[in-house]
């Protein structure tokens, strides 16, 4: 997770962030080109805890989230393909691909998006 500083695009997403973990959900950059899902489910739990939840949208705090994010993407995927079958090693290979792992330690709207559609597919599912 490194160091502190916001790192590429984090400079843009950072901020943006910690503007909905401040509750200014009004607020909106214009360079950010992505819809604010990300933005709004990390300042969402602020709505239940208050300022206290202002102190975990940190830079750090902020990557902590997102690489939770990929830990569930990784459970679910290793969840749709049960050691057996001959695709097991497949969700592995698509979650650990260099965008998708290389951003996962970061703040960037890639992971929790993936996460979102693996969640919506396995909900369709019979």
């Amino acid at each position: 997770l490194g160091g502190v500083e916001p790192y590429m695009d984090e400079v843009f997403h950072v901020p943006a962030a910690q503007r909905f973990c401040a509750g200014d959900w009004a607020t909106l950059d214009p360079k950010i080109t992505t819809f604010p899902g990300l933005y709004a489910v990390m300042g969402a739990p602020r709505l239940l805890l208050g300022d206290a939840w202002t102190a975990a949208c940190s830079t750090t705090g902020l990557r902590v989230m997102n690489l939770f994010f990929f830990l569930s993407l990784l459970y679910l995927l290793r969840a749709a393909c049960p050691p057996p079958s001959r695709g097991a090693a497949l969700p592995l290979l698509a979650a650990l691909l260099p965008t998708s792992f290389f951003f996962s330690a970061l703040v960037y709207t890639d992971t929790l998006s993936t996460l979102s559609l693996v969640l919506l597919r396995s909900a369709s599912l019979p």
